[in-house]
């Protein structure tokens, strides 16, 4: 990539492309991730250590940070959170091999916006980047999520929205109470009215399993992730609960 790329003023363009800072450690990686952004139209700065990227971010900040965790020099965590505190209108996108739940709700607690395991199929991070761009770009009142209890309608920054059923509208609910943390089993078998028989923990899991799917297929950043003989997690952006 050449420095003209990067340094061409906005204004030469009658619609700015938005522009990415890529921090990644692995060559390979970076690389095949940067060609997949400018090829769907996005300027993209590159770096390889948590130096690169003080550089770049000192030379121009971005709209969208895509950011690993595992950096030689110093955590993803810590850009993340300093990036937050000084420049909280840049978006983060955290990509990363990490995948457990302590890790996912640390990354929400520092700053993230999005948190993606990898391997990330390419075109799911380009939706979430699509999407965090669209919530950025309309501002914070706008672009917050919601939820209406009584007509069981999840609405986008966007103004789409997806209408869930009484018992996914009930276990949505539940969990968005204690968003980042564990919703135990128990707790989702009581609000559902599910005794603890074995029958009804499958209908739990049953449950569940297409909730998750359908929050994803309505957009990939609404996360609900398993916590193994304990209970479920909401890990997405925050929302808004009303009636």
């Amino acid at each position: 990539m050449t420095p003209q790329t990067l340094n061409q003023p906005a204004s030469n363009s009658l619609e700015r492309k938005p522009l990415l800072l890529l921090v990644e450690d692995h060559d390979d990686l970076r690389a095949e991730l940067a060609f997949q952004l400018r090829y769907h139209r996005m300027d993209v700065m590159e770096a390889a250590d948590a130096a690169g990227s003080d550089r770049q971010l000192s030379a121009q900040l971005p709209d969208i940070i895509v950011l690993d965790i595992n950096l030689p020099d110093r955590s993803g965590y810590t850009i993340a959170s300093e990036l937050k505190q000084r420049h909280p209108q840049v978006g983060i996108i955290m990509l990363t091999a990490r995948a457990e739940l302590d890790d996912r709700v640390l990354g929400f607690e520092v700053g993230a916006d999005v948190y993606l395991v990898k391997p990330v199929d390419f075109r799911e991070l380009h939706a979430c980047i699509k999407s965090l761009l669209a919530r950025l770009s309309l501002g914070d009142k706008q672009a917050e999520w919601a939820f209406s209890e009584s007509s069981r309608l999840l609405r986008a920054p966007d103004h789409t929205t997806l209408e869930l059923t009484t018992l996914e509208a009930l276990t949505f609910k539940t969990m968005l109470q204690s968003r980042g943390s564990v919703c135990p089993r128990e707790t989702l078998h009581e609000v559902l009215g599910f005794s603890g028989l074995d029958l009804n923990d499958i209908r739990l899991n049953t449950l569940i399993s297409r909730l998750r799917r359908r929050l994803v297929q309505f957009n990939p950043e609404l996360r609900i992730v398993t916590w193994r003989n304990k209970g479920y997690a909401y890990v997405g952006p925050p929302v808004m609960v009303g009636n």
